[in-house]
């Protein structure tokens, strides 16, 4: 695995307690998916997003690999499906607040809660300026801490087209900066 400490997780699994082992995996690995989830979901449903992943892990414990170098990659890819989940289901709550919406009398808009969001709210719209693919491979990469092998068997593509994705997602966000540098400059 990617980061020091996490080696030996899993080693002598056989000899060990299962729930020694996993509890092992959770302290070391929870902390790492609560990071990632909070810049891809809402913070009150990041830990959510925690618990239903280590749910998983538990439940299918016997699936979880027992090589350390593949943990790690393993469970983020658990956490992945998880916060998909939750951007569908956010989504369509979303849609039935608009029919609602549609439905009532027009009133006056209503201010825009994103001047209020903090950090990982900007994070978050950040990443909405790239296609779907480049904003994973970067929130894998940058605010989870993959490697870029971790993060390519995460998403089921070769280290190549990760890398080619994380490239053209750097020029993007790097468009998307300097254009906010331009408005504050004209601001001023």
């Amino acid at each position: 695995m990617g980061t020091g400490g996490d080696q030996g997780v899993r080693a002598g699994a056989a000899d060990d307690d299962p729930a020694a082992v996993f509890g092992a995996a959770y302290r070391l690995l929870a902390p790492q998916v609560r990071g990632y989830a909070r810049r891809q979901v809402p913070d009150d449903l990041a830990e959510d997003v925690v618990a239903e992943t280590f749910l998983v892990v538990w439940r299918r414990w016997d699936d979880v690999p027992a090589d350390p170098a593949q943990l790690r990659p393993w469970v983020f890819g658990v956490a992945r499906h998880k916060i998909l989940r939750v951007r569908e289901q956010q989504q369509r709550a979303v849609r039935s607040v608009v029919s609602v919406a549609a439905a009532e009398p027009a009133r006056a808009p209503a201010p825009d809660p994103a001047d209020t969001l903090a950090a990982a709210d900007r994070a978050r719209r950040l990443l909405a300026h790239l296609p779907p693919a480049e904003a994973e491979a970067m929130a894998l990469t940058v605010w989870a801490g993959l490697s870029p092998r971790e993060a390519a068997e995460v998403l089921g593509c070769s280290v190549t087209a990760l890398s080619s994705r994380l490239s053209r997602a750097r020029a993007r966000l790097a468009a998307v900066l300097a254009g906010d540098d331009d408005r504050g400059r004209r601001d001023r």
